[in-house]
């Protein structure tokens, strides 16, 4: 899938985020449907989200696939957020230098860090290590 990208990067911490490390199993990941459903996949099964259900709190690693026309929010708690519109797949998981989040495939998808030591892994081998910032990325309808 190509994938068109538009980056706007903000240097420099944000204020409200707390000091210190990250800690996956302190911080549970929020998922919320707005739009649609979507599935997701952990340690813990797979669970079905629906338009309405209150969030659900899931565990680090996860995969979460969502149904075309699907709106959803992943929100890392003082660390990042997802909004994505589907269809879509992705999966998160940590690693030393921190959190991985590997989109797979969104219609549109807006990440917003808010801490240093996060990725972005996007299909056809692209890595992204971010900064602190915001950054759009919509698969375009022409393919190219």
């Amino acid at each position: 899938m190509q994938i068109l990208l538009a980056a706007l990067a903000i240097l420099g911490d944000v204020g409200g985020a707390p000091a210190g490390p990250w800690s996956p199993a302190a911080a549970p990941v929020e998922v919320t449907v707005s739009r649609g459903e979507a599935a997701l996949a952990s340690g813990e099964g797979v669970a079905r989200i629906e338009a309405g259900e209150p969030r659900v709190l899931a565990p680090t690693p996860a995969y979460l696939e969502a149904e075309a026309r699907a709106q959803l929010e992943v929100a890392w708690r003082h660390r990042a957020s997802l909004r994505v519109e589907g269809p879509a797949a992705l999966e998160w998981w940590e690693e030393p230098e921190g959190l991985v989040l590997a989109l797979a495939q969104a219609r549109d998808a807006h990440l917003e860090t808010r801490r240093h030591g996060a990725a972005l892994e996007l299909a056809g081998g692209w890595r992204l290590d971010l900064v602190p910032g915001a950054l759009h990325v919509a698969a375009r309808a022409d393919g190219g």
